[in-house]
């Protein structure tokens, strides 16, 4: 239990830092808003998500130990639903009704569509070696990336 716990903090932690560097990047490079780098955080988190989601259901198989430092680790540390969820209210408070419903907008359908992205750029990667349904219909892959 100790390993998994250390996978998912040394993943964490890796993903918060890309996720700080893309927020220095946006305001002090590239001079926009944070807000873009949440966005591009949370499209790139759901692309890689799709991607490893994809992957686990190849000949690959990805491993238990895998998931915890890739999927539960960097990738909970690199999204940030409640840093969205702030950014929107601050585009409340401001008046900035149009921003916020693009915002919003953008990272539900964008988040939705880089998620299917990357599940078939895992196709592409490696054939599935199994359905992710089981005969009843049920998807386990939810239970099988976040034990």
């Amino acid at each position: 239990m100790l390993f998994k716990l250390l996978l998912v903090a040394a993943g964490g932690g890796l993903g918060a830092c890309l996720r700080y560097l893309l927020a220095v990047l946006a305001t002090q490079v590239l001079h926009v808003s944070v807000m873009y780098a949440t966005l591009a955080a949370n499209l790139l988190g759901c692309f890689l998500i799709g991607l490893l989601w994809g992957l686990g259901s190849t000949r690959w198989q990805l491993s238990e130990h895998t998931m915890l430092l890739l999927a539960t680790g960097f990738l909970g540390g690199l999204t940030t639903f409640s840093t969205f969820q702030l950014e929107l209210f601050n585009a409340y408070l401001q008046r900035q009704y149009i921003t916020l419903l693009a915002y919003f907008s953008a990272s539900i359908v964008c988040g939705f569509l880089a998620i299917c992205l990357g599940s078939e750029v895992a196709k592409r990667i490696a054939p599935p070696a199994t359905s992710h349904f089981d005969q009843s219909g049920n998807s386990s892959a939810d239970d099988e990336a976040f034990d």
